[in-house]
């Protein structure tokens, strides 16, 4: 993945304080991940997904104490164009 423009992930306002749209961004999912096979205690991984129009998406997967069967967070890292998909204000 390496370093992408900032514009392209919906993180910063989040963690600015300038944001309240987590819950858009980062979620809970139930998954499996290849290295939970060695049974770690924890586990991280990045799905890239890519849309029709040919951009790159990338979403990173967590789990803290994976060893325990836990259900799992994906996290949205990068995802160019993410403006048009934010919830807007009322």
């Amino acid at each position: 993945m390496g370093l992408f423009p900032r514009e392209e992930t919906p993180l910063l306002g989040l963690i600015r304080g300038e944001a309240d749209d987590g819950g858009s961004w980062i979620g809970s999912s139930d998954y499996k991940l290849q290295i939970e096979q060695k049974r770690p205690r924890h586990a991280l991984g990045v799905l890239r997904i890519e849309n029709t129009q040919g951009s790159q998406w990338y979403v990173v997967r967590v789990k803290l104490f994976a060893d325990s069967g836990c259900t799992g967070y994906e996290v949205a890292v990068r995802i160019p164009g993410w403006q048009e998909y934010a919830l807007q204000p009322l």
